[in-house]
């Protein structure tokens, strides 16, 4: 009874600023079934079906106050059905001080996500990530100024090296830049990114581990017809956690290695990825789409690593707010970082199904 109390009387204050504000709430749930076919070395095919909410379904809610909004998302954390722990994935708030400023501070995507060129749904939306330029939700402060925004993010310490690290200091945020050019018919944008840490090695000594980024997105529609594409070349990405997350993803080949007798060994990371689509009727969109990326760092036992994949799929809307996509497509994977065997491909084949509200 006392916990009842204690809530209703939180309403009861609380109601003023709810009455001042507009609040705009939203969901969506989406549930994917593939079969996927694995093939690698010295071993069978193995075919397997996934069938499961994703766990990018979510809900939450938009809320405008004069010239300060908020946005609060969240979505289950597992995509094991006996696990219903949510998940914060948007918790944000904006001072819009002018027509073309404004300051956002709390949880966010990063500026430098730019897989909106993609809608490869297989993986929970997988959007051609690792391929294409993208990122995270990062914990950021971030200043617009018309086209162009800059962010002080969160860096990135539990992405570590080969060699263990007795310590990982942080000195400076890390700093993160995009700016749009739009004209007419083209989006086109620019981006970049910069993380300084200081490391401990396992024998004791301080090193320094630079990791950044450049990215360039661009995005066209010709009557029905829409393209888009995003690329990236960076340094010690996944120290950053930059263009992570891909499908089979050895994250080992764009981290930085210590060097035996001292020093760090960099690792490089270049990679692009988009898609070709048709407005086919306000109901049905064809879209084909591929990725190809190279990790380069020469402590793995394969120095240079070129991965690669590609997918087509169909988005039919057969009623407000819901649609299905069938889709199939391939992942060429990396090879081991260690002893350099092939990571073969996997190919999948299915849909997603999906309801906003």
């Amino acid at each position: 009874m006392k916990k009842l109390i204690a809530v209703f009387a939180v309403l009861l204050f609380a109601a003023p600023a709810f009455a001042a504000a507009d609040w705009a709430f939203y969901g969506s749930t989406r549930v994917q079934t593939f079969y996927t076919s694995v093939y690698r070395a010295n071993t069978s095919v193995d075919t397997d079906l996934g069938h499961n909410l994703q766990t990018n379904s979510r809900f939450g809610a938009r809320v405008k106050a004069d010239k300060v909004t908020g946005q609060v998302e969240l979505s289950q954390r597992s995509l094991d059905s006996s696990d219903n722990t949510v998940r914060t994935r948007i918790m944000r708030g904006q001072w819009n001080f002018s027509d073309n400023g404004f300051l956002m501070i709390g949880r966010d995507w990063s500026i430098l996500d730019m897989s909106e060129t993609s809608n490869q749904v297989y993986a929970s939306d997988n959007d051609l990530v690792g391929y294409a330029a993208t990122g995270n939700r990062v914990d950021q402060v971030t200043l617009g100024l018309g086209n162009f925004q800059f962010s002080l993010v969160q860096p990135m310490t539990s992405n570590t090296y080969a060699a263990n690290t007795v310590t990982n200091d942080t000195k400076l945020p890390k700093f993160e830049a995009v700016y749009n050019i739009p004209l007419d018919n083209f989006t086109i944008r620019f981006g970049g990114g910069y993380q300084y840490l200081e490391a401990t090695d396992a024998t004791g000594k301080l090193e320094q581990v630079n990791s950044y980024i450049l990215e360039m997105l661009l995005k066209a529609k010709f009557g029905a017809f829409y393209i888009g594409g995003s690329g990236f070349y960076g340094v010690n990405t996944n120290n950053a956690n930059w263009c992570n997350g891909g499908v089979n993803q050895q994250a080992i080949y764009s981290t930085a290695f210590f060097k035996p007798g001292g020093g760090v060994d960099d690792s490089t990371s270049y990679g692009a990825g988009g898609a070709l689509g048709l407005n086919f009727t306000d109901s049905i969109i064809f879209e084909v789409g591929g990725g190809y990326r190279v990790d380069d760092n020469d402590s793995a036992a394969k120095g240079a690593e070129g991965w690669y994949s590609a997918y087509a799929n169909v988005t039919y809307k057969f009623a407000p707010g819901c649609k299905i996509t069938p889709e199939v497509g391939m992942f060429s994977n990396q090879d081991s970082p260690t002893t350099g065997l092939t990571g073969g491909t996997d190919l999948y084949a299915g849909l997603q199904w999906r309801i906003d509200f």
